[in-house]
Order: structure tokens, then sequence, then C-alpha cells
């Protein structure tokens, strides 16, 4: 068929059959046009994406992707508690995890029903080879756990589906029932009293009656800051998490617990420095106030550091001193109240 015929039967000029032709070896064409000249031969037009690699391939190596992100995370969180797992036993559960992942049933992991990283963990002769005594298995949910690493596994478990809970959709982590449930996702299969403040005294921590005002007073306070510039925001969320474990809010997993909760109030924070403005929502930091102090001042991560650090070295030490945290530029040391730091 010459250019002629064709443009006959597509209605147009000859010289417009000749520039589409032009217009397809320099990628200028549009699918209008191919369309059109399709229908003058008698054709239909077809077009598709053809795939570097099998699509199985592709779907697979996004799914390790997302597992090792997560494996990641947990073993960082379970290595803070001297608790790390065998690179044998996590690259198992990383598989284990893509594997639920590309089955469609990626909820059943983490539960006490569900991935449970194999034995040995640990040398015979290590601690965690050591039974619990009849008062640490009080509020015990799992039966089968009699020894230190059977509880370090349940644990380790019912932490990826919290980490994995936290991620799923943005929550307000400023706000004390999220805190609670937080908690409770964290512990919840392995514990009863998971989410539950604790009623009795301990060597460090507030009084029991004080938790849930003192929760409040360093939720407000955490908001004041973001709202009013008052520190980085990094430096937000290392004061609010060191607030949290000096209160010590829970019976056990408090240590554990703060550190996600910086964690998730920095990825917050640091998520709104790059949004567009919105409308300012009472219950979630305002994003332009924090882009102002950053933009504003630049304080870099080492303030952060520093403003930390030699309170903490100090209440480390023989002195027996408390670090609070209040509105002002450097904390208020208070006596005979040791309750710095959490191992569990």
């Amino acid at each position: 068929m010459t250019a002629r015929q064709l443009a006959a039967r597509i209605d147009v000029v000859p010289s417009r059959i000749v520039a589409i032709e032009k217009a397809e070896v320099t990628g200028g064409i549009t699918v209008r046009s191919l369309r059109q000249a399709a229908a003058g031969m008698n054709c239909a037009f077809v077009y598709a994406f053809v795939p570097l690699e099998p699509l199985d391939d592709i779907v697979r190596e996004r799914a390790m992707q997302k597992a090792r992100k997560h494996i990641s995370r947990l073993d960082h969180t379970m290595r803070l508690e001297n608790q790390a797992v065998l690179k044998s036993d996590l690259d198992a559960e990383q598989q284990r995890t893509v594997d639920l992942t590309l089955s469609g049933s990626l909820r059943a992991c983490g539960t006490t029903t569900g991935i449970v990283v194999s034995d040995p963990l640990f040398d015979p002769d290590d601690e965690a080879n050591t039974p619990l005594t009849a008062e640490k298995r009080e509020g015990l949910i799992p039966s089968y756990i009699t020894l230190r690493h059977e509880l370090n596994e349940a644990e380790q478990s019912n932490i990826g589906a919290a980490l994995r809970w936290s991620g799923a959709r943005s929550r307000d982590i400023l706000d004390r029932e999220v805190l609670s449930e937080l908690h409770r996702q964290m512990f919840g299969d392995v514990w009863r009293w998971a989410g539950q403040y604790r009623a009795t005294a301990r060597n460090i921590g507030v009084d029991a009656y004080r938790i849930s005002m003192d929760v409040q007073q360093a939720i407000d306070d955490a908001r004041y800051w973001v709202e009013n510039d008052t520190y980085p925001p990094d430096e937000i969320a290392v004061r609010f998490s060191h607030r949290l474990v000096a209160i010590h809010p829970f019976p056990n997993g408090n240590g554990r617990f703060s550190r996600l909760v910086g964690d998730l109030l920095a990825g917050t924070l640091e998520a709104a420095l790059h949004v567009g403005t919105k409308k300012p929502d009472r219950r979630r930091p305002d994003p332009r106030a924090i882009r102002r102090g950053a933009t504003g001042r630049r304080q870099s991560r080492y303030r952060a550091a520093t403003a930390l650090c030699p309170f903490l070295v100090r209440s480390r030490a023989a002195t027996n001193e408390r670090v609070h945290f209040c509105h002002m530029s450097k904390p208020r040391l208070q006596k005979n109240s040791f309750a710095t730091g959490d191992s569990t």
C-alpha cells in the first residue's frame, strides 16, 4: 500500500503519512496516530509492556527487599537487649517472611502460632537456658515457655508483629492510648499485662499512682516542643523516649518500648519535613512548625547527643541521680531516684 492510498483511507493528505513515518522513527508519534494508521490498514493497534526479567523474579526480589528491611530492624532491637539471634536463624526468618508474603498469609508471621525461630539459638551453657522462676512466669500466656531463650524467641516474634502493625498506617504516636496499644502489640501474645500500666512499685521509675499523669505530661511536653520549634525533630524523639523510660510505665519491656516509640516519632517528624503545607491537626505535630524550625536554625543532630550524654553518663555513675526533662534548655536533676535505663 502506498502512502497516497493510506492517506486516502484515513482521509489525510499524503504528507501526513510521511510525517507519521518520521515521528515513528524519532519516537514522537502518538498512540492516536498509530491507531488511526492501523485502522486505515484494517488492523488493530496493540502495545505492551514487556518486563526485562520474569515477573515471578521481580515479585520475589521486592518481597526479599521488604523482608530484609524488617529483619534488619528486628535484629537491631534484639541486639540492644543482648538477645542477638544467630545469622542462620535470621536468614531462615527472612526466607520464611518472603514465602509468607508471596503466599498472601503474612499476617500469620510474628504471632505465637506463626513464625518461631528454630533452636538452638544459644550455646548449651548460655544464660538463655536458665529456667524461669515462678515469679518471672507470672502473667505469661504461652504455657510451653520455661527457659529464658524460649521467652526471647516468643518476644522477638511478637515485636516483629508490632513493627508491621506500626508501619501498616499512620498513627499519632503522641497519644496515650496509642502508646498503650503499641506496648500491647509488642507483648500481647506473650504477657497478659501488655499495654497495662504497672500497679506496683519498682526500683526504677515513678510511683505507680503517678504513671498516667507523668505519661500525659511527657506527651504534652513533646507537643509543645514540636509546636514551638524548641528542639530539632531528632532531639525531640530522643528526649521523649528518655522521658518514657524514666517513667517506666509498664511492668516490663519499657526499654524496647521507649526505643521503638523514639524511632516512630523521629520517622513521623522527619517525614513531616518533606510534605507540603497541610491544615493543622490538633492530634498531630504541625509540619509547618517543624519545617520553620528546621530551615530557620538548621540545628545539627550532634546537639541531641551533646545535650543528653553528659547527664546520662552522670546519672549512671555512683551519684544516684535521675534526669528530668522539662521546658528548659537543660535537664533538671532530682536526687535519690535512679531511673535512667531499662534492661528489659
